[in-house]
């Protein structure tokens, strides 16, 4: 979206972009500085980059065509109308722009080059990024900084103490619970910023497995599940919230500790998950393999166990399984171990389409939902799924996903986890500080200087 200077919309199905003249990609092979076209757009959108990423190509489902009347348009005709058409094709996982010469003996793999705000100076894997300003970004005077630094630090102390000395600016992916108050107490004068994660996360059981292909016995873990105690073990409980099929997203979400009728399916209550078990048949249940993973930090283990502790509070016993971020990555991340019960995040969403195609859709590569392919029997869910999708008018948007968290409630075919805050700082050094939603907050780098203290 950066780099149209306009476009129009002559019917739903049709957009037309026009690609700004002063667009250029960076001067280095195999580009030499020539300028971004149209071509390079449509080439960027072909769908068989991202096919197997549901996310990166949220478009594709809709998508007739793109190519590129002339040097300057682009042209994109869909198959109908696609309510979040314009927040997709500016989405932070992709498709990026990006020059076809790069696809010339996988040069992708080892080159960068980009039209943006910042140019890659220096790589230290695992240390650090250093960038350089772009002298001919299509933007100036943006971006205000010569140069930009991402660090790589793990260590909460470590990450605390580069703050407070000055070492370091700001945020990316927000700071750590246990060091929140000694930076708010640390740092007098710094911008702070709270937003709940968009992380789709939650407790996956196995569809094909019984007695969970039952959606009570589903049911009865969700209201089994005490969320506002996991919260409490991530330090969030004040600001965090709780997901539906949705994460908490503005004007969307619905708060199921507001809305009775969500909240029904919710809200701890260990004496009806033990009614709706009786209701299915099951009178306890042993030994279930319960995965869970490092790969989230020692505050999901430990949530992880808070949810075992739950369970066998209404008689299922889970054997906890704690898997190396590799493993966990391979198998419980994408649904693909099955005769388990899986306790993950997934990937997060700032558009309700993304995170409920992302998890919900039968055939999705990005579903934790072990067997999720079951779901294609529920033609419900899956009409409601395309009806949200384009329908333009937001009220009666806000209908349909209200209905679909509803719906994929009572089937609880996965059972929603908590978002607790992101929380983000920047050093009262900074100015022009935005922070914006991507896969967490993060700050909108081109926008900030150094002021004077």
């Amino acid at each position: 979206m950066w780099l149209a200077e306009s476009y129009e919309r002559p019917d739903d199905t049709t957009w037309l972009f026009n690609i700004k003249e002063n667009a250029v990609w960076e001067d280095r092979e195999p580009v030499n500085g020539r300028n971004v076209t149209a071509e390079d757009v449509a080439f960027s959108f072909e769908e068989e980059r991202y096919g197997g990423y549901p996310n990166r190509g949220a478009i594709q489902p809709s998508l007739v065509g793109v190519d590129a009347p002339d040097e300057r348009t682009v042209r994109f005709d869909l198959s109908g109308p696609l309510a979040p058409f314009l927040l997709y094709l500016g989405h932070h996982a992709g498709p990026y722009v990006m020059p076809p010469e790069l696809l010339v003996d996988e040069m992708s793999r080892q080159t960068m080059i980009s039209a943006g705000p910042f140019l890659l100076d220096e790589y230290e894997p695992g240390s650090r990024v250093i960038y350089k300003r772009n002298p001919n970004y299509f933007d100036a005077p943006k971006p205000y900084a010569d140069s930009l630094v991402i660090n790589f630090i793990g260590d909460n102390s470590a990450i605390a103490a580069a703050f407070l000395s000055g070492e370091l600016n700001t945020t990316w992916f927000g700071v750590a619970p246990p060091i929140v108050e000694e930076l708010e107490n640390g740092i007098p004068g710094a911008t702070w910023e709270y937003q709940p994660s968009l992380v789709i996360g939650g407790v996956f059981p196995d569809l094909a497995l019984e007695p969970f292909n039952d959606p009570r016995v589903r049911q009865a873990m969700s209201v089994a599940i005490d969320r506002d105690a996991i919260l409490t073990v991530g330090g969030a409980l004040e600001r965090g919230q709780w997901s539906t099929a949705l994460p908490p997203l503005a004007g969307w979400w619905v708060d199921p500790k507001e809305d009775d009728a969500l909240g029904e399916f919710y809200r701890y209550n260990p004496e009806k998950a033990m009614q709706l078990l009786d209701a299915a048949g099951v009178d306890g249940l042993d030994g279930v393999p319960f995965h869970t993973t490092t790969a989230y930090g020692p505050i999901f283990a430990e949530q992880s166990q808070v949810v075992q502790a739950n369970l066998l509070q209404v008689g299922i016993s889970v054997d906890l399984v704690v898997n190396e971020p590799t493993v966990h990555y391979s198998t419980i991340f994408n649904g693909s171990n099955t005769g388990v019960i899986g306790h993950t995040l997934s990937v997060a969403s700032i558009e309700p389409d993304e995170a409920l195609r992302n998890v919900f859709i039968p055939d999705s590569p990005r579903s934790p939902i072990p067997n999720g392919e079951l779901m294609a029997d529920d033609q419900q869910m899956l009409d409601l799924l395309n009806a949200q999708r384009t329908e333009g008018d937001v009220e009666t948007r806000k209908k349909l996903l209200y209905d679909l968290q509803l719906h994929i409630a009572s089937q609880m075919y996965s059972v929603p986890w908590v978002n607790p805050p992101i929380s983000q700082v920047a050093r009262p050094e900074l100015s022009g500080v935005q922070f914006i939603q991507t896969f967490a907050p993060s700050p909108s780098l081109e926008d900030m200087w150094f002021n004077d203290l």
